[in-house]
């Protein structure tokens, strides 16, 4: 494979240069899929003969800082890597993992009543009610995770998926990590871009349980009005919407889920809700949904 790979470098002319994204640019109606990228250490390729005399130990490394097809599989691995937690992420969840030569086979339960994304985008936005106990639980799997140092990083309704009706799944820990603690600043730029919070466009370091907060309040607004409340034509028009917290609030949503909103959409990081907090919100004012939340839990965490 690092063979074939290696010889179409001839062919290829890889350079250094900022991540780039799908376009971004919304739909007639309103919905936009959205795609998650990952900002990855690109260096400039030495001439091809130079390649040619390096150790297959040295070119290994090149390749690994350079081509894209290798990085791809290495973040197959951390992915890999994290459903083999098993019991850490919920036991029910992942079965095995199954490796031969050629393949590598995850066996996960099945989630068959599709993405969030296209229950809103069939149904329109939901209403309070339809939310509340959908978003419990997304919450709660937040919670669990965060509270065993494992942050997501790419929360989005995409990788919300049905498992039974009523019954939501957070999913696809392909840009999750591992924190030695809660105060541990992360670097690396990841996610969708509509839901990144703005530390990340800003500032050189984040907290990963701060950034998966902000997420949780797009997505809670997404369910609500139907479409990502930061939109732009182009990734540098929605990254300056998104430093400046520029959104329309509807006037349709209640004084609950406005506040709620808000205060998780907050651009000053040592203001903005923590998961914990959240938790409280919907404890405190929407008793119905705790409950459902804490039964759900109590048994397997909402995610694959």
């Amino acid at each position: 494979m690092m063979v074939d790979r290696f010889r179409i470098l001839q062919d290829r002319q890889i350079k250094s240069e900022p991540p780039t994204y799908a376009s971004i640019q919304p739909r007639e109606d309103g919905f936009s899929r959205t795609f998650s990228a990952q900002s990855l250490p690109v260096k400039k390729v030495t001439n091809f003969e130079d390649i040619c005399n390096m150790t297959p130990y040295d070119r290994a490394l090149h390749m690994l800082a350079c081509d894209s097809e290798y990085q791809k599989e290495v973040n197959l691995g951390k992915r890999i890597g994290f459903y083999k937690l098993g019991k850490e992420l919920g036991a029910g969840n992942f079965s095995k993992c199954v490796e031969t030569l050629s393949k590598v086979h995850l066996v996960l339960e099945y989630a068959s009543g599709g993405e969030l994304y296209n229950y809103v985008h069939e149904r329109g936005k939901l209403t309070e009610a339809e939310a509340q106990p959908l978003f419990a639980q997304i919450v709660s799997a937040v919670s669990h995770m965060h509270a065993r140092s494992i942050v997501h990083r790419d929360i989005k309704s995409e990788n919300i998926m049905f498992s039974a009706p009523g019954v939501v799944k957070l999913v696809d820990f392909g840009f999750s990590c591992l924190i030695a603690s809660s105060s541990q600043q992360l670097e690396t730029f990841c996610g969708s871009p509509p839901y990144a919070a703005p530390e990340l466009f800003r500032d050189s370091s984040y907290s990963g349980a701060l950034v998966d907060v902000w997420a949780l309040g797009v997505l809670l607004y997404f369910m609500l009005v139907g479409v990502t409340p930061f939109r732009g034509e182009t990734v540098a028009e929605l990254k300056a919407i998104i430093m400046q917290g520029e959104y329309v609030l509807p006037d349709y949503l209640s004084t609950f889920a406005t506040h709620l909103i808000t205060s998780i959409l907050e651009i000053n990081i040592t203001k903005r809700l923590r998961v914990e907090e959240i938790k409280v919100w919907i404890g405190i004012n929407s008793s119905r949904i705790f409950k459902v939340c804490k039964i759900f839990s109590s048994k397997v965490p909402f995610f694959l």
